[in-house]
């Protein structure tokens, strides 16, 4: 394997959120959520990746799929909006499954 050329797949993806507003600007608690597909073979030597890869017990191709939701916090400071993130992954696919706490800072330019 050594020196094999090794290509990931094409992903495709989906983020949506729902934040209550508590008064005019001003963000409070919600709900966040993160589907990924990927819709390409992973390709090693230009053949799809063999299943069980490496030991790691993957499908044939090694296509990821993960699906995650949690908890939102946020407030908005005149033009400038912050957001605190947790997510919860409830299902994942030829990948690493876990927990994502997130900080999102958003300014405009």
């Amino acid at each position: 394997m050594a020196g094999g050329a090794r290509r990931a797949g094409g992903l495709v993806g989906d983020s949506r959120s729902r934040v209550y507003e508590i008064a005019a600007r001003l963000l409070g608690p919600g709900v966040v959520g993160f589907w990924i597909y990927q819709v390409d073979d992973d390709k090693l030597n230009g053949a799809a990746t063999p299943a069980n890869f490496f030991g790691l017990g993957n499908s044939t191709g090694n296509r990821f799929e993960a699906f995650s939701i949690g908890p939102s916090v946020g407030d908005n400071f005149g033009p400038v909006s912050m957001n605190i993130r947790y997510t919860r992954d409830l299902y994942a696919k030829n990948g690493p499954q876990g927990n994502l706490f997130w900080f999102r800072f958003a300014l405009p330019l």
